[in-house]
């Protein structure tokens, strides 16, 4: 019985974990066709919503 509840955090950090990455997709997009954002500010965008990310599901689990 007690893995159904640890079974319910880890499909919960899976579907975070997938909403980020099209977050992700989303934010690129928009950051090279609307703003026409260069390589390191897209990179330096990206890589501070992943670390944010990363904190968010390591609370959650």
């Amino acid at each position: 019985m007690m893995i159904i509840p640890f079974l319910g955090q880890a499909i919960e950090a899976v579907i975070i974990v997938v909403v980020a990455f099209f977050l992700l997709k989303i934010l690129n997009h928009l950051l090279i066709r609307v703003i026409g954002a260069r390589n390191e500010v897209r990179r330096r965008a990206i890589s501070n919503v992943k670390l944010i990310s990363k904190k968010y599901a390591v609370l959650v689990l």
